[in-house]
């Protein structure tokens, strides 16, 4: 079901903003879906989201990248997974 429901997220993702993630943030996001569950995968998903945007809003405010650098999600997946199973 985790799978399902990650694999039908990001294929809307994808769909309306081409380009957004790469085949690697699909792939690990499908299996830590089949890992969590659905449920606990959208909380870590939800994570993933607010902590890259904030790195990534850090960054640009002190310099460090501009608009048109790829940032990797991969980590920012990997901790949102980790920070569910750790606390809930």
């Amino acid at each position: 079901m985790g799978a399902g429901v990650a694999g039908i997220v990001f294929f809307l993702i994808l769909f309306f903003t081409p380009g957004s993630f790469g085949g690697g943030d699909v792939k690990l996001s499908l299996a830590l879906g089949y890992y969590l569950g659905a449920e606990k995968w959208f909380y870590s998903f939800a994570i993933a989201v607010f902590l890259a945007g904030m790195v990534i809003v850090g960054k640009y405010i002190s310099g460090k990248i501009n608009k048109k650098e790829e940032i990797a999600f991969g980590p920012y997946l990997c901790l949102g997974a980790v920070l569910v199973k750790i606390f809930m």
